[in-house]
This record gives C-alpha cells, sequence and structure tokens, in this order.
C-alpha cells in the first residue's frame, strides 16, 4: 500500500510519476525545483469540483513557488492557461500554456505538445 502526503492526498506513485514527468522542474516556467521550494498542485482542486479522485497525474503539476503563488493570486488568468480547472472541465481535455506561450496536453502519456 502507498502512503499520502498529508498535505495534498497524493500517493507516493502518483508524486514520483508527476515529478518525473515534470523532470523535477516547474512545468509553468522550467525552473529547477532540485533544492529549491516547489509544490504538485492540483489543476482542479477539490474546493473547484474535485475530490480525492483528483489525485491523478494528469490533474497534477509541478509548480515552482512563484508560479504556484501566480496561481493563487490570478485565478481568472491560471484557468484561462489550464492551470486551473474549472468543475465543470476535464483536467485531460484543457491544455496548458507556459510562460514561454508553448502549449500542451496532460494524458496518461505525458505531455503532448501541440
Amino acid at each position: 500500500m502507498s502512503r499520502s502526503s498529508k498535505a495534498t492526498g497524493l500517493d507516493t506513485t502518483t508524486r514520483i510519476d508527476v515529478m518525473a514527468r515534470a523532470n523535477n522542474a516547474c512545468e509553468r516556467c522550467w525552473l529547477s525545483i532540485v533544492n529549491q521550494p516547489g509544490a504538485i498542485h492540483h489543476r482542479r482542486t477539490r474546493g473547484m469540483g474535485g475530490n480525492r479522485l483528483s489525485n491523478y497525474v494528469e490533474n497534477c503539476v509541478v509548480l515552482c513557488e512563484p508560479c504556484h503563488t501566480w496561481v493563487g493570486a490570478n485565478p481568472n488568468e491560471a484557468a484561462a492557461t489550464g492551470w486551473y480547472v474549472r468543475q465543470w472541465d476535464d483536467p485531460e481535455t484543457v491544455p496548458l500554456t507556459n510562460i514561454y506561450g508553448h502549449t500542451f496536453l496532460l494524458d496518461g502519456e505525458g505531455r503532448v505538445d501541440l
């Protein structure tokens, strides 16, 4: 049985898969989070219609501390660029756009460039 993080509810396997997909870097700005503060962010949070079933790889992204702060402070722009997903949307179908204008989807296989 996998251990879960109390903060996010993510099991160890999901956490490792998300970090591996991101190559231990922020998926919004590509800043390395090795030895730096960072977070695994739920795109559709429990408060936005998610629940414990939201703890899957396609719903989670790695963000550095500045990007995680930006997402929280700018929810409308974060939603427009895919970093927040509204409760009626499916994270697997909502594209993300990083700070460099690169757009991609997250699916069961990883990142899909658009």
